[in-house]
């Protein structure tokens, strides 16, 4: 298959097209702008690692030049489009909203339409957990209310409105997976496990708001890439119970589908952190704030739909996924 993965030197792009790459039949096309959100150095690393295969095929380009793109698609004429590139970050969508109008929704209006005229087959879209904002009732289902309580969370769902209205009568079938809290190797320095492990290493203070009574359904990498990697082959099916008088937002009689992808085993952030300390064998200097603006309390996926219709559910322990982090972090900073 040949596949297009844009923001395949992030940190989720990267490692979808690691795992793709493993088949030999796959081609994998990634495209990225390495942006300096955050710094460029791990990227670089990353692209790296994926170069090393011949089926991989790096673009650099900025998503929102729709020229360029068509060019991209027109050389490759790719089967199936992984639309993992976005702004990430919830403060930052505070401080600078325009760049997330420009890299998440218009970005995304111009692969969608790019997507659409070269008739790709299958169209899967990284959305977040962040679109239901501040859920009282948990875990959370696809057809809860959306709440989202940050420019962030609110340009997520515009995407998936918008890839809906694209592809809804077209030939193209499309997945939307909602991501909860990922972490793993490779991950963004600005994540909150990277931003901890640089803290207790430089023996600085670490801020956790909320006072640390936060909730988190933290998800490994590798669990988020098999859920992906398992529906490639699969058609997104309709909902025949679907109703109009009580309809789940998640499903549809049209053959798309909304998925949340999360370890469905939430850990308050205090364990998580002893759970880091352990493994490091160090402690951690901890700063209690109360909740800042934007922030979600909690987090708690419910998965049954992915259980149900792809025989999936993330599996990897928090014990064995910060082993595998910390482990990463060490040799990759040598310390």
């Amino acid at each position: 298959m040949k596949i297009v993965v844009t923001g395949s030197a992030g940190f989720i792009g990267f490692h979808i097209s690691k795992k793709l790459l493993q088949d030999k039949k796959n081609t994998i096309i990634g495209i990225d702008s390495i942006s300096s959100y955050y710094s460029t150095q791990i990227k670089r690393k990353r692209l790296a690692l994926l170069n090393k295969n011949k089926n991989f095929k790096f673009i650099k380009a900025n998503l929102i030049k729709k020229n360029k793109i068509e060019n991209i698609f027109k050389k490759f004429k790719p089967n199936i489009v992984l639309h993992i590139a976005g702004q990430p970050g919830v403060l930052y969508s505070f401080k600078n909203p325009n760049s997330y109008k420009i890299n998440n929704t218009k970005a995304t209006k111009t692969i969608c339409a790019v997507s659409k005229k070269f008739n790709v087959k299958k169209f899967i879209f990284a959305s977040s957990s962040s679109v239901y904002g501040d859920q009282k009732k948990f875990p959370i289902k696809e057809s809860f209310i959306k709440k989202p309580k940050n420019y962030y969370a609110k340009t997520k769902l515009i995407c998936e409105e918008m890839i809906k209205k694209t592809f809804l009568f077209s030939n193209t079938k499309f997945l939307i997976f909602r991501f909860f809290t990922i972490y793993g190797p490779y991950g963004r320095p600005d994540m909150f496990i990277h931003k901890l492990l640089d803290c207790i290493k430089l023996e600085k203070k670490i801020s956790l708001h909320n006072k640390g009574q936060n909730f988190r359904d933290f998800t490994y990498i590798d669990d988020i890439v098999e859920g992906i990697i398992r529906v490639l082959d699969k058609p997104a099916k309709s909902n025949s119970s679907w109703s109009g008088k009580s309809p789940d937002p998640g499903t549809s009689l049209a053959p798309w589908r909304i998925y949340n992808i999360g370890n469905n085993n939430p850990i308050e952030l205090m364990d998580y952190i002893s759970a880091i300390e352990k493994s490091l064998n160090m402690n951690a200097h901890i700063e209690l704030l109360p909740l800042q603006p934007g922030d979600v309390p909690d987090t708690y996926a419910d998965v049954n739909d992915l259980v149900t219709d792809i025989d999936y559910k993330p599996s990897t322990t928090i014990q064995v996924g910060i082993k595998n982090f910390v482990n990463w972090f060490k040799d990759y900073y040598q310390i």
